[in-house]
């Protein structure tokens, strides 16, 4: 009997052995996936122990850590880092302090969502999506924005004025940032539950309605522009809503008593 001969190319896609063994493949790691997830741990390091050596080091002067005007942090590990923020961003809250170690315009500092998406038309008008919420304190807003701004940039620079006056009640404290997703006991972040979230969502994981990094279940209901304006033109107030809480969520001002939880219900699946 001759030898068995096998076909020089491999017989299952590489995709498929990556998958976990309840979606029918080997659960063999992808090595790519899993240093992002690692990578995204060093970065909450950063963030959540910014009086280490390290983040000492690494926050230069009062810009943001791996600002990508900081020439000193050059290189593929630096950029792999900066790469990732906006994914780490899209997993963490912000407890405002005094502001230096959050983005003005991307983290998530206030209850209406990251200033990019809750004032677009403005943020399209910054002169650096860098800048940190102690900076436009001190500097003021106009000085973050370029001098002429369109109709639509200027009535929301209207609307976030007063914001930006309240900006400073935690001086002297350090900014806290807490993790939403992908969240383990003492405040760090689970590298496997990072993992998932990266094969879950992969390349699409982002909005295609507003540009955000990760479509969590609280931005596609609650956080995206395009679902408050829905809930808007319904005079309801998404402020603190989260799915978790769902059943929480009061849509009386719209349709009175009348089952009400199963009115969020059909909104949600109409989103």
């Amino acid at each position: 009997m001759g030898a068995l001969k096998l076909p020089p190319k491999c017989l299952v896609a590489w995709e498929l052995v990556c998958r976990g063994k309840e979606e029918g493949g080997l659960g063999v790691r992808d090595l790519a996936t899993q240093n992002d997830a690692l990578l995204l741990k060093i970065l909450h390091r950063l963030h959540s122990i910014p009086l280490s050596r390290w983040a000492t080091w690494v926050c230069l002067g009062e810009r943001l850590l791996l600002d990508p005007r900081s020439s000193g942090l050059a290189g593929e590990h630096w950029a792999a880092l900066r790469g990732l923020m906006p994914v780490y961003r899209a997993l963490t809250r912000v407890s405002l302090g005094d502001g230096r170690m959050t983005a003005f315009w991307e983290d998530h500092w206030l209850p209406c969502g990251p200033m990019r998406c809750a004032f677009p038309a403005l943020a399209s008008h910054a002169t650096c999506s860098e800048v940190s919420v102690w900076a436009v304190r001190n500097l003021g807003l106009d000085a973050v924005l370029v001098p002429r701004l369109s109709t639509s940039a200027a009535r929301e620079r209207l609307l976030l004025l007063p914001l930006v006056g309240r900006a400073g009640e935690g001086e002297g404290e350090a900014d806290h940032r807490s993790l939403i997703l992908c969240d383990q006991k003492g405040g760090r972040l689970a590298s496997s539950a990072a993992y998932g979230l990266f094969r879950l969502g992969g390349e699409g994981a982002g909005c295609p309605e507003c540009g955000a990094s990760l479509e969590t279940p609280d931005h596609l209901i609650f956080g995206c522009p395009f679902a408050r304006a829905f809930w808007c033109s319904l005079r309801l107030s998404t402020s603190g809503a989260s799915v978790r809480a769902l059943h929480l969520f009061d849509a009386s001002m719209a349709v009175g008593s009348a089952s009400p939880h199963a009115f969020v219900q059909l909104c949600c699946w109409h989103l």
